[in-house]
């Protein structure tokens, strides 16, 4: 498998493919700043960790934690946080939408557990596309999956 090790990219279903399968070699390509790997809220709350909500890469003042796996373990002296709702903009899509890098907005959805979510940072960017990120515990809360469609409202 190719990605980033963050939950959203797979690599709990690839772990657990590979523990199911141990007469194979699994190679996971990619790497990612032990300070950068994010956390759910539920896993800080589980473990006791000191996580602030922020920005991914704002890491300063952070706690550390020792991470460890199938193929060794790393100690990081800080980088634990909870990533911040965010949506990646273009350029051209924030011009759309009519917001700046680093605003802020509040984002709607509907259905059954609809309801509005506030807080969420805008980034801009020519290398993004138009993309929504939020932790799993935000997905599950609001029943929301990749591709769905929410409305985004200027505070």
């Amino acid at each position: 498998a190719v990605g980033l090790y963050i939950e959203r990219k797979g690599i709990l279903e690839f772990l657990e493919l590979a523990r199911r399968m141990p007469e194979y070699k699994f190679i996971w390509f990619g790497y990612t700043k032990p300070a950068l790997i994010p956390l759910k809220i539920s896993d800080a709350i589980k473990n006791k960790f000191v996580a602030p909500v922020r920005s991914s890469g704002d890491i300063e003042g952070s706690g550390g934690c020792k991470l460890v796996g199938p193929c060794g373990e790393v100690v990081i002296d800080k980088g634990v946080i909870v990533a911040d709702r965010h949506i990646h903009f273009s350029v051209e899509d924030a011009e759309e939408y009519g917001v700046k890098d680093k605003d802020v907005v509040s984002v709607k959805v509907e259905g059954k557990k609809g309801g509005i979510m506030h807080n969420v940072l805008c980034r801009v960017s020519p290398k993004f596309a138009l993309d929504f990120h939020i932790d799993t515990d935000d997905a599950c809360a609001f029943e929301l999956s990749n591709g769905d469609q929410v409305e985004i409202i200027k505070e």
